[in-house]
């Protein structure tokens, strides 16, 4: 991995030694500041594993409900409509599951976000 990422607030990592959230997370941050400032980027999380990683970014972040996270990033995306900003919805394997519906919906809708899902099984 590179130096320090503009993204990267230099809070520990909240996850346990080994857990692949933490590489996740670096690439991301490593990815967005290629592209944005911290101040265009806004970062949409959910409660679970991955709802603490908040902490880690310097960028504008939202914390929403489990599997909720599609649709409030798509609120996000919608209400913004600015072409230099970049909504980003992290999500794990379960809060997917449970928010399919939101996550089809947002493709149907072709709304202009990335949502990125780990799964950790």
């Amino acid at each position: 991995m590179s130096a320090k990422s503009t993204f990267d607030n230099p809070a520990p990592d909240p996850w346990c030694a080994g857990c692949g959230h933490t590489k996740v997370i670096h690439v991301l941050q490593d990815a967005l500041a290629k592209r944005f400032q911290p101040k265009d980027v806004i970062l949409v999380t959910v409660i679970g594993g991955l709802g603490m990683a908040d902490k880690m970014f310097t960028c504008h972040t939202v914390h929403g409900l489990h599997g909720r996270s599609p649709a409030l990033g798509a609120g996000i995306a919608v209400t913004r409509n600015d072409p230099k900003q970049k909504v980003v919805v992290l999500m794990g394997d379960g809060g997917a599951a449970i928010g399919l519906q939101h996550i089809l919906d947002c493709a149907r809708i072709n709304v202009n976000l990335t949502l990125v899902i780990c799964n950790n099984q």
